[in-house]
């Protein structure tokens, strides 16, 4: 008898589900060239993105937002962009069940493969992909398709400020010999997982833009099953290591005490750096990515800076998200820090 209740209900929520969410004003075309109809009115949405989370404040669609992954509220700087109280959502593939209870219209989450089953169900469901530097264009071009001229208007001015920026890093940096070039390692400190936790692939493409060789290039489609050895890595021998995320504090004192790295170039000539955090780490490819590839390359050609690295930082900011930062916190924000200056994680 339970078990017909449960079927009952399942059905009815789909039932309603698709009533709903069903009444399609127009189509889209994805990237990955699936056709995905949209609702009538997009008034909720869900989104387990984090990048795509940052980029939708960027583009003026914070209203829009209902609920995000939880692992948002492990950054304090996040305050500073958002005062919005959004619902927490625990999963980066949330149920069905619970997005309709929060009347969702629309989803956006990370991966294809989760987004079919919700469709089936009646939830719009896309992709928002953060990979690549492809990805990034992509997504920035999806979010003006489906929300419309403003979007659109501040989705094209962001791609054009990005394609600029690339442009004016590869005019800087033409004549510098490819075996000249520094070679880049990344720490991952979005959690606390020790100095081996890092990127594959074109994810660090804002290295490559910056002037960089990727330490871990050999090493594209490693994954936490199938990963280099410690050995391996540290065989790269980098010239330069980024430590992003909010453990940076942390990771650093690790990398300076830890005996294996004591002789890596990158650690015998102090070039260990941060990764800023704004609304997220730069290094997550989403709308900082711009002021990533600055700073990157302020760090791996200092001599050739001819920008200043603060006024860029509060005016990209002031730009796309309204927000007016002091001196102080520009500075706070560059070193990787909280707005009040205190670490990130004590």
């Amino acid at each position: 008898m339970k078990k017909i209740i449960f079927l009952l209900f399942s059905l009815l929520f789909i039932f309603i589900g698709c009533s709903k969410k069903n009444n399609t004003k127009t189509e889209i075309i994805l990237p990955n060239k699936t056709k995905v109809s949209l609702p009538q009115e997009i008034k909720k949405v869900a989104c387990c993105s984090n990048p795509g989370v940052d980029m939708m404040i960027a583009f003026g669609l914070e209203d829009y937002i209902v609920a995000v992954h939880k692992s948002l509220k492990t950054n304090v700087w996040t305050q500073k962009f958002t005062n919005k109280d959004f619902l927490i959502m625990d999963s980066y593939n949330p149920e069905f069940e619970n997005l309709m209870e929060m009347d969702i219209d629309l989803v956006f989450l990370t991966t294809e493969e989760n987004c079919i089953p919700l469709r089936e169900k009646g939830i719009c469901a896309i992709p928002l992909r953060f990979y690549t530097y492809q990805e990034v264009i992509e997504s920035a071009k999806l979010l003006g398709e489906i929300f419309g001229t403003d979007c659109k208007k501040k989705s094209n001015i962001w791609i054009k400020e990005l394609e600029s920026t690339i442009h004016l890093m590869q005019k800087k940096i033409e004549k510098i010999p490819e075996n000249e070039k520094p070679v880049v390692y990344e720490v991952l400190g979005d959690k606390y997982r020790g100095l081996f936790r890092t990127n594959y692939g074109e994810a660090q493409g804002w290295i490559t833009f910056a002037g960089g060789n990727i330490a871990t290039k050999d090493f594209i489609g490693a994954t936490s099953a199938n990963q280099p050895t410690e050995e391996a890595i540290l065989a790269t021998n980098p010239n330069v290591v980024f430590i992003s995320g909010i453990y940076y504090s942390k990771l650093n004192e690790d990398i300076r005490n830890d005996i294996k790295w004591a002789e890596i170039p990158a650690v015998k000539n102090n070039r260990i750096y941060n990764v800023p955090v704004s609304f997220l780490g730069w290094n997550e490819c989403t709308t900082t990515y711009p002021l990533m590839i600055y700073y990157a390359f302020s760090k791996l050609y200092p001599s050739m800076v001819d920008y200043d690295m603060k006024a860029l930082t509060g005016d990209f900011i002031k730009k796309y998200y309204n927000v007016e930062l002091s001196e102080n916190e520009i500075q706070y924000l560059l070193e990787t820090k909280a707005p009040n200056g205190e670490a990130l994680v004590k």
